[in-house]
């Protein structure tokens, strides 16, 4: 009865609650000519709640990273660290939080200057994607990796 009361009185107050399974997608861009970039999604279940980014100068994966962003009346927090397979994420309207597991991760190198002779790569970069959650069960919502696209997706 305490749970429905909750319930009701909570949507009748416009607060929209977590379903369940928060998902924190995020992409790491090394790159020594143009500065290292983070980009972030959030999602809950199969509703897209924002996406964010930075850039650090000669960034490394000790680095910690913030970043907040809002969406339809709602502001999402995440600290990030280890090119973004750790972390954690709030949301500040009802100061609902979780430390974040990660699901799935995955690295490429990739060449961001060719030269020489043979035109052969000179410098190399390295992208980072990872997919954690807030919970350890998350039903049928899984985190999809997305091969380094720019909106994930579901």
């Amino acid at each position: 009865m305490k749970l429905a009361s909750f319930l009701s009185a909570s949507i009748m107050a416009g607060i929209t609650l977590v379903e369940g399974c928060v998902r924190v997608h995020t992409q790491m861009n090394y790159n020594i000519l143009t500065g290292d970039i983070m980009q972030v999604e959030i999602w809950d279940n199969n509703n897209f709640y924002c996406q964010t980014g930075g850039k650090k100068t000669l960034s490394n994966n000790e680095a910690r990273w913030f970043f907040t962003c809002s969406s339809n009346g709602e502001t999402w927090e995440v600290e990030l660290w280890n090119d973004g397979k750790g972390g954690r994420v709030r949301r500040q309207n009802d100061g609902w939080n979780s430390n974040l597991s990660l699901r799935h991760t995955k690295s490429v190198e990739d060449c961001i200057a060719y030269g020489g002779k043979n035109d052969s790569c000179k410098i190399k970069g390295q992208l980072i994607e990872s997919c954690s959650t807030a919970a350890d069960d998350c039903g049928g919502w899984t985190c999809k990796m997305c091969d380094f696209r720019g909106i994930c997706g579901r």
